[in-house]
């Protein structure tokens, strides 16, 4: 059975994780444990990779602002992006890049995230048959391997610069 990422589906019914940023490695990993014993596809997969090389990635600047500014324009004000007075955590907008922000790149960067996921969504096709759900004993199991791994849990790894760096 193939590792369950994006692009690399396992056998069966399929399901879908969605991960923001740092949480991809952790979800795969749930994602590992969860096709050992049950025969379904998942795709892990962050939209960030979804239209990897076409757009750079960030966080809270130009990709991300645009994307929601064609979504959700109202809960973006632009304004602000150099006001770090009236929030207590500094700016709104964290990218560089944040000004650039505008909702027709955003409609592009989605139409493409969506295009991708259709073709993967696609590749687990056909379904072979309907998996009963879990059970309790199922899942409990599944929850035990995923814990027995803790140490490799990207969420709970120690933040310092030094220790980005040896990861990289």
């Amino acid at each position: 059975m193939a590792s369950p990422i994006a692009g690399a589906l396992p056998v069966g019914a399929p399901a879908r994780e969605h991960a923001h940023h740092g949480n991809q490695p952790d979800l795969r990993l749930v994602a590992e444990e969860l096709v050992r014993d049950r025969p379904v596809r998942v795709v892990t997969v962050s939209d960030p990779e979804l239209v990897a090389g076409a757009y750079p990635a960030d966080h809270a600047g130009r990709y991300e602002l645009s994307q929601l500014m064609y979504i959700r324009p109202e809960l973006v004000d632009l304004n602000r992006i150099g006001d770090v007075s009236s929030s207590p955590l500094g700016r709104f907008a964290q990218g560089e890049d944040a000004a650039e922000a505008d909702a027709d790149y955003g409609r592009t960067i989605l139409e493409r995230s969506l295009a991708e996921l259709e073709r993967l969504i696609a590749a687990c096709q056909p379904f072979e048959a309907a998996v009963p759900p879990l059970s309790i004993g199922e899942t409990d199991e599944i929850w035990q391997r995923i814990a027995a791994r803790k140490d490799e849990w990207w969420t709970l790894r120690d933040w310092h610069p030094e220790h980005i760096k040896a990861e990289s």
